[in-house]
């Protein structure tokens, strides 16, 4: 399946929603500011990435699944 092409913000946003969904980020009422994914040459079939997030210590697992399941989905509208 071919994967969708989304702005910025909407890949933004759906790694932010993922990510507060996990049961320990939510237990932990920690708010992980993700941010914007940056544009990179095509590798697996992906063209964007992310790093630097903000209050994700201890929460790494949440961030890397959501991250991953975005990227299997969508790229980056550009």
């Amino acid at each position: 399946m071919p994967r969708l092409l989304k702005t910025r913000e909407e890949i933004q946003a759906e790694v932010h929603r993922l990510v507060h969904l996990d049961p320990k980020v939510r237990e932990a009422k920690v708010n992980i500011e993700i941010p914007l994914p940056l544009e990179m040459d095509p590798m697996d079939g992906c063209n964007w990435a992310m790093s630097s997030y903000r209050n994700s210590t201890g929460h790494m697992d949440a961030v890397a699944k959501a991250v991953s399941e975005v990227m299997d989905k969508w790229n980056l509208k550009v």
